[in-house]
């Protein structure tokens, strides 16, 4: 038994291995910068360990290309779908399908800038991880304060100041962003403030 279902993990691999070179060499043979290509290929990659092998699986190599385009370091990418679907073999209705497949199961973030042109924000990109470590730091040192000297926590005004620090001083992410990243701050001080609003929930309740 343990055999034949090592087998099938074993089939499986070799067969994700064939497609992640199949994928990538179809990139390149469009014309891909075999760098965006390989990091296309490395968002198929990560996507393919989720489950069952999409049956057209090249759509899915053209619409990670579609989310590694539009990283926000590509601001301003003002470009229509329907104008990457006359240049790449895809529907707009299987590219949008394919996008919001892998964003959902990849945890990507989607943001629009002012003129509602998507990009996204990979959970594995470096400057993301900046901006969540700082954001957890910062939250912790917040926290810390409350606790030991009763310095209340404004989210608000946390969130703004990280903008700031991320956007402006550390240039993580462009500045004509600045305020889709403040909201993507602003969702991650909440979660991490979590303990604090429950404890100021508790506070309220039982002892004001």
């Amino acid at each position: 038994m343990y055999g034949h279902l090592l087998e099938l993990i074993n089939t499986k691999e070799r067969i994700i291995i064939d497609i992640i070179k199949e994928g990538q060499s179809y990139l390149e043979d469009l014309g891909i910068p075999r760098k965006i290509a390989v990091y296309a290929t490395s968002i198929v990659f990560r996507y393919l360990q989720f489950g069952k092998i999409p049956q057209n699986f090249m759509n899915y190599f053209v619409s990670a290309l579609y989310i590694a385009q539009r990283h926000p370091l590509a601001f301003p990418l003002h470009q229509k779908k329907s104008k990457f679907c006359n240049l790449y073999p895809i529907q707009e209705s299987s590219l949008e399908y394919c996008v919001t497949d892998i964003v959902r199961k990849l945890s990507f973030t989607k943001i629009y800038d002012d003129k509602n042109y998507p990009y996204f924000l990979d959970p594995l990109d470096i400057g993301y991880k900046l901006l969540k470590n700082l954001v957890e730091r910062e939250c912790q040192e917040a926290l810390v304060n409350f606790f030991n000297y009763h310095q209340s926590i404004n989210a608000q005004i946390l969130s703004e100041k990280l903008t700031t620090i991320s956007v402006l001083d550390m240039n993580i992410y462009p500045e004509e962003l600045m305020r889709q990243i403040y909201e993507v701050i602003f969702k991650l001080v909440s979660e991490e403030l979590k303990e604090y609003n429950g404890y100021v929930k508790l506070q309220q309740k039982y002892f004001i």
